[in-house]
């Protein structure tokens, strides 16, 4: 089986932001003076056919899902009809993998500042990322957690918001290099349904991850849709039925929590039940 790193880098040093998202190529990463930290770069983009891997999912649903941590991954792999995923095994328990638990806190600050920055594009008038949300993505690029972390946390980032917002993304060529231009952007809902849902999941996953606990999600996501039940994205989504007949989910709430808590066990130190006294 793949090791998380090599399963991200699947394009020659690629990470799952090969689509949309931050490029880094392993082939330009700037080390930092600690060897075990690096702040990533803007690298080249390789070829699509690159790609290792036929997409074989499309909800978490399609993976054969061992012990609640195996999620449909996104944008790494060419796809093949509706498919446009890999089902990510995750961390095994005990096996040491998962996000560094010392790093959690980074971990965190990094993905809400993804959050901020794309919630700037969304209130931008032509649904591109601003100067001040460039700055806000390179202050996660230059976070001092290592690579394997930083793919990490961006695989959580965009798979996250996929789920959110479906497809009122806009995907970046994949040819695109720079700051943001592997960034999403958006084309979707304006107005406070759409500001509230990214605010209430990117400060409910930043939370998750500090405290290494994925359940934390699932009442402020409920507490949206209380309050707005009638969002929709303009352009339907991987969480809101559109129409096909095996969307496996009663509601867009408790997909996103079902398909969002799977991404975050993921990536997310395993943890140990303690043995009893």
């Amino acid at each position: 089986m793949k090791t998380k790193l090599q399963y991200h880098c699947t394009m020659a040093g690629a990470t799952a932001f090969l689509i949309f998202g931050l490029l880094i190529c392993s082939n330009v990463i700037a080390k930092s003076d600690n060897a075990k930290r690096a702040s990533p770069v803007i690298g080249v983009v390789q070829p699509a056919s690159a790609f290792e891997d036929i997409c074989d999912c499309y909800f978490n649903t399609d993976c054969a899902v061992a012990g609640g941590q195996e999620y449909c991954n996104l944008f790494i792999c060419d796809v093949a009809g509706k498919l446009d995923g890999v089902c990510f095994p995750g961390p095994e328990p005990g096996g040491g993998s998962g996000i560094d638990p010392l790093d959690l806190p980074l971990a965190a600050s990094s993905v809400g500042d993804y959050f901020k920055a794309f919630l700037l594009t969304v209130r931008s008038p032509d649904g591109v990322p601003t100067p001040e949300a460039v700055d806000v993505i390179r202050q996660a690029q230059e976070s001092r957690l290592s690579i394997e972390d930083h793919l990490a946390v961006q695989a959580i980032f965009t798979n996250i918001l996929d789920r959110l917002v479906g497809f009122d993304l806009v995907y970046a060529p994949r040819q695109n290099c720079g700051a943001a231009g592997k960034f999403p952007a958006y084309r979707g809902v304006r107005g406070k349904s759409v500001e509230a849902l990214l605010h209430t999941v990117g400060v409910a996953v930043t939370e998750a991850i500090t405290s290494n606990d994925p359940r934390l999600i699932a009442q402020p996501i409920r507490t949206f849709w209380r309050n707005y039940p009638e969002y929709h994205p303009n352009h339907s989504g991987r969480c809101y039925p559109h129409g096909h007949d095996d969307y496996p989910y009663d509601t867009p709430a408790n997909c996103q929590i079902e398909e969002i808590q799977a991404v975050l066990r993921a990536h997310l130190p395993v943890q140990v039940p303690k043995r009893s006294q």
